[in-house]
């Protein structure tokens, strides 16, 4: 099992544009989206989040960067190794959760 690799739902941080661009396919306005909670079948390997630093020191997992959404899916910000974004279609999607102000500051 490669421990790096995301699963489940995460937490994804949105660019302006992205929130822009995600927003009429969620039906929400953009200045209400904040963070999303995304769960997809299958985070593909090249979105891999450069880890944080704790308080303590240790370091913690990143959150995948969403930069855009069409109809053909979501575009995520490459790991360091990559530079195109990384599209994930529709289809892979499970769930999208919006996270407003007030909840991805609770």
């Amino acid at each position: 099992m490669d421990w790096s690799r995301l699963r489940g739902e995460q937490y994804v941080r949105l660019t302006v544009e992205a929130a822009e661009a995600i927003a009429p396919f969620l039906g929400v306005a953009p200045d209400q989206i904040e963070e999303l909670a995304l769960d997809l079948a299958d985070w593909p390997e090249e979105i891999r989040p450069s880890p944080l630093r704790g308080r303590d020191g240790r370091l913690i997992a990143g959150d995948p960067v969403l930069i855009g959404a069409s109809s053909a899916g979501l575009l995520f910000a490459p790991d360091s190794s990559s530079r195109d974004p990384v599209l994930v279609e529709w289809r892979q999607v499970r769930s999208a959760r919006v996270l407003g102000r007030e909840q991805a500051s609770a």
